[in-house]
Formats: structure tokens, sequence, C-alpha cells
């Protein structure tokens, strides 16, 4: 069964000209749609609670009907999934004769693509390409998600994203923003060293590129790193977000891109990674969006 527009019949309560045409709402574009719901969600938003139920003009679920539908009170309730804030940084630094950065340019906007698909605004930033230190610390204070897309340059991020890590951290701490003191009290043992950010609620996640193989890792009888995991490797990156309060995300590796790339499997891989740390919610049976949702009320 098509969507129906439960908005139609309501139009005249709504204080604006283009609600109140009568087009069929399943013959408007994504974006009119969004657009017009989003105008009924901002009206409705403004009443009373006990104002915020909708009649279905056609006295049944937006759902198609099964044998396991159970019948609801033909109200609905409009909302809005809150939309939710990305920042993807990539610190790739080139060397000539090196590499030029086409893989974790590819990596990050895979990663921009997945995350926009669940609804995120994703604001980018290339370090190697400059920033301004205030915007970035803003852009931190903003995002609900912090993505580092990088290659692994002697075991860390390239330099410049530890220039970058400083300046923008310490401008942190400064204005309070991002962290307010180690957390520590004197006098009181139960205030620990590194509880003193501001950034709970936020994520990080770690993106990385490496030349070491897969087998190199989670494995003691391996030489060089003798058991550790990526995430143990990577904690002097992933501290500085924890110190802050956010919560550190398991990450995504493509390993041995030098001597044995699987570049489609890696992209393959990272959709994947994704999917499982920010699934899509789904809403009867299918993919939810991040626009406006008819939400039916029980009787």
């Amino acid at each position: 069964m098509p969507w129906r527009d439960p908005v139609t019949s309501m139009a005249s309560r709504v204080a604006t000209a283009e609600s109140a045409k009568d087009s069929d709402f399943h013959a408007l574009t994504l974006e009119e749609q969004t657009a017009r719901l989003g105008r009924i969600a901002e009206y409705y938003s403004s009443l009373p609670d006990r104002d915020r139920h909708l009649p279905d003009p056609h006295g049944r679920s937006m759902a198609a009907p099964t044998s396991t539908h159970k019948p609801c009170s033909g109200l609905y309730r409009l909302s809005r999934r809150p939309m939710k804030n990305a920042l993807i940084i990539n610190a790739f630094q080139l060397y000539e004769g090196f590499s030029k950065g086409e893989l974790n340019k590819t990596m990050a906007g895979v990663i921009q693509e997945e995350l926009e698909r669940r609804g995120y605004e994703v604001r980018t930033t290339n370090i190697e390409q400059g920033y301004v230190v205030e915007e970035e610390v803003e852009k931190h204070v903003w995002a609900d998600v912090i993505v580092l897309q990088t290659p692994i340059h002697w075991f860390g991020a390239p330099w410049i994203y530890k220039k970058y890590a400083d300046e923008v951290f310490t401008a942190g701490l400064l204005r309070k923003v991002l962290i307010e003191n180690d957390g520590r009290v004197l006098g009181d043992p139960s205030k620990q060293y590194g509880t003193g950010g501001r950034m709970q609620g936020k994520k990080y996640m770690l993106s990385l590129t490496w030349n070491a193989p897969r087998a190199a890792f989670d494995d003691e009888e391996q030489y060089l790193f003798t058991g550790k995991s990526v995430d143990d490797v990577m904690i002097a990156n992933t501290a500085n977000y924890r110190f802050c309060g956010a919560e550190v995300l398991p990450s995504f590796s493509a390993f041995n891109v030098i001597k044995e790339p699987h570049i489609v499997e890696d992209i393959a891989r990272l959709r994947d990674h994704l999917a499982q740390l920010f699934p899509i919610p789904v809403v009867n049976g299918s993919e939810d969006s991040p626009v406006v949702h008819a939400q039916p009320v029980a009787a």
C-alpha cells in the first residue's frame, strides 16, 4: 500500500500555503516530502502535548496490513528523529614518492556517505589543507561523532595530526569546552585522573590504513606487537578523547595496503563496521529515514 499523506485533511490548521496544497504527497520528490513534513512537525511541536495528535484520514495504519498487524486508534503523532552531527578528520600527509593519499580520501568518502545515509550532518577537515584552531574546537563541540581517517606512519598518525591535536585540545581546555581539568580533586581520591572532560555523550572512532598485515596483531607469537591489538597500539591517540570524556569506539583497519592491498574488500568491511556501530533503525520492516515520521499512537 502506498504511503498516504496524513496531513492533507489538516492543512487548514497549518500556516503555510505550500502545506495547504491538495497535491498527492506520494507524487512529491523526497526533498519536497521532507520539507513539507518538516513544516508540519515544527507546527505541531509548538502545540501542547494533548493537541499533537493527527487523525488518519484513511482510518488505517501507515504500514501495509498483515496478519500480525495490530490495529490502533487511527491517531498518529508526528515526530522527528533528531539529526546528529559527525566530524570526519583526514590526517593524510604527503611524502613525495611514497603515497598520494588516494586510499585515505576514498575511505573518508565512504564514511561520509554511510553517515549521511544514516541521517548525520557531516563536516570535514583535511589537516594538510590547513585549518583554523578555533573552528576545529567548535566542530568538536558541535559533533556527536568524530572519526579520524589516517594512514599509520611509524606506528601513529602523521605528525601534522599530533600538531592538530595539541592545538585543538589545548584551545578546548583553555576555553573549558572540551575539558574542564584532569578530574582530580585534592583530598578526594574518588575523583580519578582523566575524568574532567566535557565530551560525554560523544563518540570517537579511528579508521586506519596500515602497511602491517592483520597477522601482526592479537598474536603473542608475533615479534613486534607481542599480542597487542590495534586498539592497544593506538591508545596514545584515543586517550585524548577518552581523557575529554568521549566514548572510544572499536577501530577499523585496512591492513597490508602497500604489499598486498585488497581495497574492494576493505571498503566492504568498512561499510559493515559502520553498520554495526551506527545501525539504521528499522520501522515496519524497512529502513528508517532521517525525516519526519508519523508514529501510531496506541489505542
